[in-house]
């Protein structure tokens, strides 16, 4: 096959692979070296999985096929060297599921210190022989982003599809989901420390979807008005060696909740390992329709924190989520475009799942 060269490239170009058919027999060899759960290995165990309710492939066993489907249809010369990308699994992969891969050149540009190398961006699904998408690749670089923004020294609007950066429901930097766009407007004024910032949002989908909802991640079926939220940031200089920085939100979740967030952090940049030491309360009150039942939380918070490396922190840190019986997760914080994904800015976060999501009680992070 001809290799394909930059000035042979063009935004807009679409690819299509060849053919890869899984079988139960490489399901179940790749599981066994890479990813050994038991609803890759054990079509009982898949059978009981609320998820899978079947054998199902890796999703990593997707991917390592999409690469392969890749490289055999998309000759680039020199080989495709990733820079970094999203990768988001719609269903499952199923025994003799034939898979192919169309792609489309959504961003292509030159290298400016080496003419002779570039970068391509590519928007990949990989489909089985229904059509029906197994994954979904794409770039980190505005997929679905549509906006205006105006700004000066001053304030900023960005009004349109964008990413949002609010407490509980912003950019998930935690590698574990895919990104959020927010139908919405946002108003800052100030910088990331002493500001003052307004938000309505009225739709949102995550970076795997086609379209926006006016639903949440707490319900895919109830449709709301969305959210307003509104926050405030302040800094002082204490002393030569102290720096406190304080702010306060509050939002607003139609027929959900009302959440009130607060925290100061001390710093001491001067000293030794940069000490910092932070407290926080979040407190959250069903409103309107109280879709998710009544909700009735408190959470306290205590954080400290030592840099070790210049990119590098030491954190220790408690939450109490005070419990209520009668109230949603026995007193759980209810944060409807966060459920079951993130925790947001409680400090003690679990991996695998969010603090908000394990009720009420004492969490810790050391």
């Amino acid at each position: 096959m001809k290799k394909l060269y930059l000035e042979d490239l063009a935004v807009g170009q679409k690819y299509s692979s060849g053919e890869y058919t899984l079988t139960e027999e490489n399901i179940k060899k790749f599981a066994s070296e890479y990813d050994p759960q038991p609803f890759h290995l054990d079509e009982q165990s898949a059978l009981a999985h609320p998820v899978f309710q079947g054998l199902a492939g890796s999703g990593w066993q997707t991917a390592a096929i999409t690469m392969r489907l890749w490289v055999e249809s998309f000759p680039v010369a020199g080989g495709l060297v990733g820079f970094g990308g999203e990768v988001s699994w719609k269903r499952p992969t199923r025994p003799n599921d034939v898979l192919h891969v169309e792609s489309e050149i959504t961003e292509l540009r030159r290298s400016q210190s080496k003419p002779n190398q570039g970068v391509i961006t590519l928007f990949s699904q990989t489909k089985n022989q229904n059509d029906e998408v197994d994954e979904l690749k794409e770039d980190r670089d505005g997929l679905a982003e549509a906006y205006l923004t105006w700004k000066n020294d001053l304030a900023r609007v960005t009004i349109g599809n964008q990413r949002l950066n609010l407490p509980f429901m912003g950019d998930y930097a935690d590698r574990r989901v895919l990104m959020y766009l927010y139908q919405a407007a946002d108003v800052q004024v100030g910088n990331n420390t002493d500001f003052l910032r307004l938000t309505k949002v009225n739709k949102y989908k995550s970076y795997g979807e086609d379209e926006f909802t006016k639903t949440s991640r707490q319900n895919s079926n109830i449709e709301t008005d969305g959210l307003w939220s509104f926050g405030l940031g302040k800094s002082f200089d204490l002393a030569s060696d102290k720096k406190l920085k304080a702010q306060l939100w509050y939002q607003d979740y139609d027929d959900y909740t009302r959440l009130i967030y607060t925290q100061a952090d001390l710093s001491f940049p001067k000293l030794n390992y940069s000490p910092e030491f932070s407290v926080q309360y979040i407190s959250g009150k069903d409103q309107g329709k109280a879709l998710a039942g009544e909700v009735n939380s408190q959470i306290f918070g205590a954080q400290a924190a030592l840099k070790v490396l210049p990119k590098a922190s030491l954190k220790v840190a408690y939450n109490y989520i005070k419990p209520d019986s009668e109230s949603y997760l026995n007193g759980a914080l209810l944060t409807p475009y966060a459920t079951k994904t993130s925790s947001g800015e409680i400090f003690a976060q679990p991996f695998f799942t969010s603090t908000q999501d394990l009720g009420a009680g004492n969490a810790f992070l050391k």
